[in-house]
């Protein structure tokens, strides 16, 4: 199969959150807001793993304050937001891209804080993620798939959440062009395509 144009960029939807062990205590973490130190917490995690999700759920479920990605943002005025939020009461989290963490910190006052916060760690895919995200993201974009293609991918697919949404947006985009079921042969090829491409990225 020759390659198509694929892009190699996800996003999952905000209201899309799924628990499997590798994020439960992550999730159970994050619904015992009230008991964090400073009412503060840290949440890092693979890319596409679901920090912003979590963040969306926190802020519904705490009416708290969410900062998204604070290595991108500057320093003083996320140190700023963490001293607001201490004189409120409200509760925050903040989260980390998939890479960074407190040594990417620069300014010592705030970096004391994050790491004074409670710490929320997000694991990478486990085998029930794989089948179970395969299987939702496939549902949502209206492919038909049997437990057989899900155990396959579980088996063979690279164990990262931008992996297996880079997959089904492939398959999506390949269903599209051929106007035929997907199968087997064709997860495999894809698979390896994206494979190729991380190889050759690296």
């Amino acid at each position: 199969m020759g390659q198509i144009p694929l892009p190699f960029s996800t996003q999952l939807a905000s209201d899309d959150f799924i628990v499997t062990p590798c994020n439960k205590e992550a999730s159970d973490m994050l619904q015992n807001w009230q008991h964090w130190p400073y009412r503060s917490a840290v949440i890092q995690g693979p890319e596409k793993s679901g920090k912003t999700v979590m963040g969306n759920v926190f802020t519904q479920m705490s009416s708290g304050i969410f900062v998204d990605d604070l290595d991108q943002k500057d320093e003083a005025d996320v140190f700023h937001m963490w001293n607001s939020a201490q004189q409120s009461g409200q509760p925050i989290l903040l989260s980390f891209s998939a890479g960074c963490g407190f040594d990417d910190i620069e300014l010592p006052d705030l970096k004391s804080r994050l790491k004074a916060s409670q710490n929320i760690i997000i694991a990478p895919p486990d085998e029930d993620m794989v089948t179970a995200l395969f299987l939702k993201l496939c549902y949502q974009s209206g492919l038909s798939v049997t437990e057989r293609m899900a155990d396959f991918v579980t088996m063979r697919c690279q164990r990262s959440y931008d992996g297996i949404m880079w997959l089904v947006e492939a398959l999506n985009v390949w269903a599209l062009a051929n106007q035929k079921p997907i199968g087997i042969k064709v997860i495999g090829e894809l698979i390896d395509q994206y494979t190729h491409h991380e190889d050759g990225a690296a």
